[in-house]
């Protein structure tokens, strides 16, 4: 199920930069994996194993919008509502734009149109183990 990234009006010319668009920024959740899409600057896919869990989160006045990597936390914000912050078991090695390493995350926060749908498709199915 493809969830599509939330991207407020007044960042769309802004995010538009990195090739962020509507059809561009989203999370795709299928039986296997996740698959993170943010432009031409994140496009990652993650096994539905190594996820640990997905809640919805707010976000904090300092957070940004756009392509976004902290401690150990990688956002793919275009919009300061709609948060959903996915927990990995391990932290995984993800490539962003320009940057010539891979860093390792253990977190990805999205901003998605249906928060509630995405954290939903993300908990471990009953017969998953």
């Amino acid at each position: 199920m493809k969830f599509n990234a939330r991207i407020d009006p007044v960042w769309r010319p802004f995010l538009l930069v990195a090739g962020i668009t509507s059809g561009s920024a989203f999370v795709d959740v299928t039986e296997g994996d996740a698959h993170f899409r943010f432009g031409f600057g994140f496009d990652e896919t993650i096994a539905r194993a190594d996820i640990s869990g997905a809640k919805t989160v707010s976000a904090h006045w300092y957070g940004g919008i756009g392509l976004r990597a902290g401690f150990r936390r990688v956002g793919l914000l275009g919009s300061r509502q709609g948060l959903v912050e996915i927990a990995l078991a391990e932290p995984t090695r993800m490539s962003i734009m320009f940057v010539p390493w891979p860093f390792k995350f253990d977190r990805v926060v999205i901003a998605v149109e249906d928060p509630d749908a995405l954290v939903a498709a993300l908990k471990p199915s009953a017969d998953a183990g």
